[in-house]
């Protein structure tokens, strides 16, 4: 039988190497149905000879000369010009590229696209799940929640990991144009937050995706918190499970505030 493609495009910052070099760079190996190929684009603030997932694409960018040139919808440049927000729908948009210019080369479509980022861990098994079920419509976007709203805004609680069709891929990935060069949401009547959790829902809404929710469990993963325990389980089939219950431990123990000033991590896109 043949393979059914995927792309998997990370975005966003490295904090770490584990999760992609001991447990998606397995992915190919533990599918008889898909074979995956993998995209990255984030910043050029680490030693990349470390990550050793095979890349048919990849863009590492340095931050300062990309924000540097940001500007806002008066043409000046302040501080303000490069948010998370920003910093994430650009490089949503630059991954996104590199599968579509690697399409284009090798001409053909994949069948599916999973946007991740980096730190997210996620059920291998019931990934491979919500892909066969996946309606194979041109447009279609899963998600993990519905929107909900949020002091009158569209929210979308987990905002860091989309399957999709390619055609939706590619539509998703204008966010970044829509948000910060032609300053589409300006020019609509919908209140809306800064933010990933707000973004997303509200290009997604605007751009008139096909949305299908689809159930992943998932652990976003901390490196001070959780990188320890995670190298203990990354070859568990419950990994996600055991992560999340070191969180809520984690918690229960420091109380509401999970981080001492030391070990506060940086700030996620």
């Amino acid at each position: 039988m043949e393979k059914k493609r995927v792309a998997v495009c990370f975005y966003g910052q490295m904090r770490f190497f584990d999760l992609l070099n001991d447990f998606y760079h397995k992915f190919n190996d533990n599918s008889y149905k898909y074979q995956y190929d993998f995209f990255i684009s984030t910043w050029k603030d680490f030693d990349s000879d470390k990550l050793k997932i095979p890349l048919k694409g990849r863009n590492y960018e340095n931050e300062e000369e990309v924000t540097s040139k940001w500007l806002d919808q008066s043409g000046k440049w302040t501080a303000d010009n490069f948010g998370n927000t920003r910093k994430m729908t650009y490089h949503f948009h630059k991954v996104n590229q590199l599968k579509q210019n690697f399409e284009i080369e090798k001409g053909f479509g994949y069948d599916r696209v999973i946007s991740v980022r980096p730190d997210i861990l996620l059920d291998f098994k019931q990934l491979e799940i919500e892909l066969d079920s996946l309606i194979s419509i041109r447009h279609t976007v899963g998600i993990l929640d519905y929107y909900r709203m949020s002091d009158g805004c569209m929210m979308l609680d987990g905002d860091y990991l989309f399957i999709s069709t390619t055609e939706a891929s590619n539509i998703h990935a204008n966010m970044y144009s829509y948000f910060f060069l032609t300053y589409g949401h300006l020019k609509t009547n919908k209140n809306m937050k800064e933010g990933g959790h707000w973004v997303h829902p509200f290009y997604l809404s605007e751009a008139n995706l096909h949305i299908q929710k689809i159930k992943i469990p998932t652990s976003l993963i901390r490196p001070e918190r959780d990188l320890e325990v995670l190298k203990s389980c990354i070859n568990d089939k419950h990994a996600v499970n055991i992560i999340s219950n070191h969180v809520r431990q984690f918690g229960n123990t420091n109380g509401k505030s999970q981080y001492t000033d030391e070990l506060k991590p940086r700030k996620l896109l």
